[in-house]
């Protein structure tokens, strides 16, 4: 039992240190992957994704981990002669698997609550943050620049003014779906009864103005034109704005229209289990996102109960290994994972997109697979000692 603890402990301590060693690297990543889409945002914005963007990928670097860290173990016992030695002593194999065996339990066991409760609420912090870092470009455009598109915006202009307003500027705007909407007493306005309602009208759009302001507002975004001086005539009709006299024009876009979620269409992967257990109990969700729902709970009990397999997998690696060290151990590891592992997970996120399996089994695939190959790894004969 004694000994059996200090396996286990060894297994912690490699696991913990291979853990910090990636996540260190994720978290590089990160900064990077944050740093590109920070398109001027303030430095808190960027720094707030960097760890969010490291906690959404602890279910996937858990598992893997672990298994790296028995290979460790295991292979280090062989190497030392310590698992032959336990065998002659009269230590049967599940003996030996205890350590791995218990590892494996200990991870699922908080890798599923982790993933199934906490994980969600940070998965939706970043769709927050990140939702926010897209309008960075809009609220803090780059002084050199020249041009700024975002999704269906595009603005162009010739020069920056004192106060920031961009200077004959050319603005384009795709079709907005009804979103373009005139601020009730805007001239451009069609009618009075229009521009009292504020009513929204169609794009394209594609206006001319000698000097064009730019304000975000909640999730809107307000334009100030002055100096109009075309507007395409392909588009005429279409919207509000026209060809007149006035100095000036305001318009506001809802930043929703182009191409963002509304927060009301929630992801499953913002939801905590105990909700969407919940809402498949209500029966009220159709049967495309109902089929999601239970594929995604499905899938978060499957990556905690991957850790059995990957550990017991990682103890029959080690002993066949028979050579201690990080680096073979981990590209033994690094082998099952991208060959079995993971191509296995987004084949079942495929097949059950496509309906070709039932959720609780394309979610349960990576685990068939690393047991399968267990399986055949325990029937190939030993190497020699």
């Amino acid at each position: 039992m004694t000994l059996g603890r200090a396996y286990l402990k060894e297994i912690g301590q490699h696991l913990l240190l291979v853990l910090g060693s990636l996540l260190f690297l994720v978290a590089l990543g990160a900064a990077v992957q944050a740093g590109s889409r920070s398109q001027g945002a303030p430095l808190w914005v960027p720094l707030t994704l960097i760890p969010l963007l490291v906690g959404n990928t602890l279910p996937y670097l858990v598992p893997v981990t672990l298994l790296v860290a028995v290979v460790l173990v295991y292979g280090r016992m062989a190497a030392d002669g310590e698992a032959m030695a336990l065998a002659a002593a009269g230590a049967g194999p599940l003996r030996l698997q205890g350590p791995a065996l218990c590892a494996g339990l200990l991870v699922a066991a908080a890798l599923y609550p982790v993933s199934a409760e906490l994980l969600p609420a940070v998965y939706t912090r970043m769709r927050e943050v990140s939702y926010r870092l897209r309008f960075a470009a809009l609220e803090n455009t780059d002084p050199g620049a020249s041009e700024l598109h975002y999704q269906g915006l595009h603005l162009l202009w010739r020069e920056r003014g004192p106060d920031g307003a961009f200077m004959d500027a050319l603005l384009y705007l795709a079709d907005t779906g009804g979103a373009l909407r005139a601020f009730p007493g805007d001239p451009g306005v069609e009618g009075a009864a229009a521009a009292a309602a504020g009513e929204a009208v169609q794009g394209p759009l594609r206006v001319r103005a000698s000097r064009v302001r730019m304000a975000v507002r909640a999730r809107k975004l307000v334009f100030h034109l002055e100096g109009l001086r075309f507007l395409d005539p392909r588009t005429a009709g279409t919207h509000s704005l026209r060809t007149t006299r006035t100095a000036s024009t305001w318009f506001q876009i809802d930043l929703e229209s182009l191409g963002s979620r509304p927060d009301s269409q929630r992801k499953p992967d913002d939801y905590r289990s105990s909700e969407i257990r919940r809402l498949l109990a209500e029966e009220r969700l159709g049967r495309r996102r109902r089929a999601s729902f239970e594929f995604l709970w499905w899938r978060r009990w499957s990556m905690a109960l991957a850790a059995l397999p990957l550990a017991l997998l990682g103890a029959a690696l080690g002993r066949r290994l028979r050579r201690g060290g990080f680096l073979p151990a981990f590209a033994v590891s690094l082998g099952v994972v991208l060959l079995i592992f993971f191509p296995l997970f987004y084949l079942g996120d495929a097949l059950q997109k496509g309906g070709s399996l039932a959720p609780w089994s394309a979610a349960g695939l990576p685990v068939a697979g690393l047991l399968a190959f267990l399986f055949l790894l325990s029937r190939l004969p030993r190497p020699a000692a």
